[in-house]
């Protein structure tokens, strides 16, 4: 694992695409959509999250934690938020727990299972 790029992050003028061009490490792309296109401050992997941009463009903050894979790759599994254009280690948030309802339950529908996140062999 790379040193934590602890920043500082900006978003891209002009840049809503990750066609256009790939962000560096401190660049933030703001989709059109609400998402934004970073690289995490632990792995440099690039990550694509929903968090909405509060602050400046120069000096960002995210109105939420953002986990490195985010469910898909898992490269690193760090909890990250960015606040005042710097990066920080976040907790990860609290699992709400989701009640199925009994007709789903009779149908065969089970909870998700807990992901386990696997140490790489180094």
């Amino acid at each position: 694992m790379a040193e934590w790029f602890k920043g500082p992050y900006f978003v891209l003028e002009g840049v809503v695409r990750l066609a256009v061009k790939r962000p560096a490490r401190g660049e933030i792309i703001a989709h059109d959509s609400g998402a934004v296109v970073l690289r995490c401050p632990a792995c440099a992997a690039i990550q694509f999250a929903r968090a909405n941009i509060l602050n400046s463009p120069k000096t960002p903050t995210l109105d939420r934690a953002i986990q490195c894979g985010s469910g898909h790759c898992k490269r690193c599994g760090v909890w990250f938020t960015i606040r005042n254009g710097e990066a920080f280690p976040a907790e990860a948030p609290e699992k709400k727990e989701v009640a199925l309802p009994d007709k789903l339950k009779k149908a065969g529908v089970h909870p998700q299972p807990e992901l386990k996140l696997k140490p790489k062999a180094e």
